[in-house]
């Protein structure tokens, strides 16, 4: 159905949102470092079609993980949403401030059957 990278420092929630995404029929890549994730997306360069980064991230957070994602040609146009539990006004505004196109914003916990509509709607699957 689609390709989805997800990234959360709490290996936890990477484990229960891969598995819910995988039994939806997603392939799913995921890590609970930001940038691991980064230095596999750069050496192997996977297709992937969308990008679910938690934003609040030691060594770099999902905002700086997606400008450098988004530095690389391949991933120009590949979609990045972010989770969060910090306060969605003060994200929307960071997300603009970096200019930041194509997000979309969800708060943890995640309203799983939410996040997979969006993601099946988006995808067209």
């Amino acid at each position: 159905m689609g390709c989805i990278v997800l990234v959360d420092d709490e290996s936890f929630i990477v484990e229960v949102l891969w598995e819910r995404l995988t039994v939806a029929g997603f392939s799913v890549i995921g890590f609970d470092s930001s940038v691991k994730a980064l230095q596999k997306l750069k050496e192997q360069a996977p297709n992937i079609d969308l990008c679910l980064f938690d934003i609040s991230m030691p060594d770099m957070s999902g905002y700086a993980l997606a400008e450098a994602v988004r530095a690389i040609e391949k991933y120009k146009a590949v979609p990045i949403w972010f989770i969060t539990g910090n306060s969605l006004d003060e994200c929307e505004e960071e997300i603009r401030t970096r200019h930041l196109t194509d997000t979309r914003l969800f708060p943890k916990p995640v309203d799983f059957p939410k996040l997979l509509q969006d993601i099946k709607g988006f995808l067209r699957v």
